[in-house]
């Protein structure tokens, strides 16, 4: 080799080494997250995007196949139904792949996405889009789902609900200043956090005991307010939820529906 070639080669080599280990050097610049914040003020515990462990399409299936689930989808739903909506070690171990597709890509929008007046027709719509999906995240032991099935059922059954198909009688309500109303909870905070200690344990007693507001005042004031229809129709949607969220026992019966609906999902999120 020449003189001047090496002298040009050893010069690189000093070059790269003094790179490599040059104090200032801080690698790579982190990767920005695809994801806005809930809020510009959001604390590290508040819950953040679901990124999906699937992949983002389903790989085609041939009718045979699409038939074959459809109907195990069916199975899962009437035996959930028919047991008082209480998940089995079967249940916990079903995957529902486009649910589950779905429910990440909208959980992801609901926690990003404020609940307004103008926005409020379109969610009431997925969240009807994926009810049936709710049941088979709630049933798993994967932590993600459960979470992800927890937020929807709050989000839709609670929020969406109060502002949607009981808007009405909620403005009688208030309207007439119902202190049963204004002052009951549907749920505890902790029935979404869960970290099982007695403190919890206590407080879901308590709102076992004051489901429908003390000594049962909603039915009371819905009845008298908004009429018969209302209180069943608020009662039996509540009591429907309850398996899925505190489970207490109640005197009323939980309606046995069957879907009977074929899951159609729109891609809009």
């Amino acid at each position: 080799m020449k003189p001047l070639s090496l002298l040009v080669l050893l010069c690189a080599v000093a070059v790269c080494y003094c790179e490599l280990h040059d104090d200032n050097n801080d690698g790579p610049l982190p990767i920005e997250s695809v994801y806005e914040p809930v809020n510009p003020e959001a604390n590290e515990t508040e819950i953040a995007p679901i990124e999906s462990v699937y992949e983002p399409v389903e790989p085609e299936a041939n009718e045979t196949e699409l038939a074959r689930r459809e109907q195990q989808f069916k199975d899962f739903m009437k035996e959930i139904a028919i047991e008082n909506k209480k998940c089995s070690e079967s249940h916990k171990n079903y995957v529902h792949l486009p649910c589950q597709l779905h429910g990440e890509r909208f959980y992801n929008k609901v926690i990003r996405t404020p609940l307004t007046s103008d926005n409020l027709e379109y969610f009431k719509r997925k969240c009807e889009e994926l009810d049936q999906c709710f049941f088979t995240f709630i049933c798993q032991d994967q932590r993600e789902m459960l979470e992800i099935g927890r937020h929807l059922v709050q989000f839709c059954e609670l929020e969406v609900y109060a502002q949607t198909d009981f808007s009405k009688c909620s403005n009688k309500l208030m309207a007439a200043k119902s202190q049963c109303y204004e002052q009951w909870g549907s749920y505890p905070e902790i029935v979404f956090t869960r970290t099982g200690d007695e403190e919890e344990k206590d407080k879901q007693s308590v709102a076992c005991q004051n489901f429908f507001g003390k000594d049962s005042c909603l039915e009371i004031d819905i009845k008298e307010i908004c009429g018969q229809k209302e209180w069943e129709d608020f009662r039996d949607h509540y009591v429907d939820l309850n398996p899925q969220l505190m489970n207490c026992s109640l005197p009323y019966e939980i309606p046995v529906d069957i879907p009977t609906k074929k899951l159609v999902f729109t891609d809009d999120y």
